[in-house]
């Protein structure tokens, strides 16, 4: 399958930047300072959330890993939202998370730095994600 400029497209299938259902934040909702929970360690807390290009994601402050870092999570990688714990789950390990491309605000919503993101993703999930 191709996209409309004749580039391949990215497993057509994998919803990477689209909520799960029971998932989404509503207007109403702030998820600034929710846990994020990876499936073998907690990943940190939401700093805070972006939608470039109708494409969701968290913006994780991984302090205790690397004061000062932060992480982009695209919104398909979250499988449980606890609003009243004010936590989120994450499909994918503390490794796998720590391994994706860095986030800086200054290249964080490009296109470049997007497909980069989307690229690393898809490559983890291959075939076997669930939508």
């Amino acid at each position: 399958m191709e996209t409309e400029d004749g580039s391949p497209a990215l497993h057509p299938s994998f919803p990477l930047w689209t909520f799960r259902s029971g998932t989404e934040f509503s207007d109403e909702l702030d998820p600034l300072g929710y846990r994020v929970v990876g499936t073998d360690e907690e990943i940190g807390l939401v700093a805070d959330f972006v939608d470039a290009n109708d494409q969701p994601a968290f913006v994780v402050d991984t302090g205790a890993w690397v004061v000062g870092q932060r992480i982009l999570l695209p919104a398909g990688t979250v499988e449980s939202v606890d609003h009243g714990a004010r936590v989120i789950r994450v499909d994918r390990s503390g490794t796998e998370i720590r391994e994706a491309p860095p986030y800086e605000v200054s290249t964080g919503e490009s296109e470049e730095y997007r497909n980069h993101l989307t690229h690393y993703y898809c490559d983890l999930y291959g075939d076997d994600h669930e939508t």
